[in-house]
C-alpha cells in the first residue's frame, strides 16, 4: 500500500500533499528522534504503525492529529464491536504541517460504521 501511495503522490505536481484514510495502523506516541509525529499521540505503536512512521519519514509527511492536544474521547477513530477497544487508526497526513490549524474527531456524527469521522481545519492564509 505504501508503494502505491508513494507512486500516486509523486505522479502529479502539487504544492501540498494531503493523505487521509483508514491506515489500520496504531502510530501511538512519538519516538525520540521523530520529527513527523507531534507530542500528542496516544497509545502504543504496533508493527503497522512503525511501517507508517517509516513511510512518513521517507515521504516527508506529518501526522497531523498528533500536533493538536485533545481529550482522549476526541482522539479515537475506531471501536471494537463490543466497545471495549478504541484505537486511533484513521489519519490525516500532509507535507506541510502549517497547512492545518486543527484536526479532531467528530464524535456526534453517527455513520453506521465502527469508525468515526476525522475533521481537519485548513489554514486559508
Amino acid at each position: 500500500m505504501c508503494e502505491d501511495i508513494s507512486k500516486a503522490t509523486h505522479s502529479s505536481k502539487t504544492h501540498y500533499t494531503v493523505l487521509m484514510g483508514d491506515f489500520n495502523a496504531k502510530l501511538g506516541t512519538r519516538k525520540n528522534s521523530e520529527l513527523k509525529v507531534g507530542k500528542f499521540g496516544i497509545g502504543q505503536r504496533n508493527p503497522r504503525g512503525q511501517q507508517l512512521a517509516d513511510f512518513m519519514e521517507k515521504e516527508g509527511l506529518f501526522m497531523m492529529y498528533s500536533f493538536f492536544q485533545k481529550r482522549p474521547h476526541r482522539k479515537w477513530t475506531w471501536s471494537s464491536p463490543d466497545g471495549s477497544t478504541k484505537n486511533e487508526i484513521d489519519f490525516i497526513m500532509t507535507t506541510r504541517r502549517q497547512l492545518f490549524s486543527d484536526v479532531s474527531v467528530i464524535a456526534k456524527v453517527k455513520t453506521g460504521s465502527d469508525h468515526r469521522m476525522v475533521r481537519g481545519t485548513l489554514n486559508a492564509n
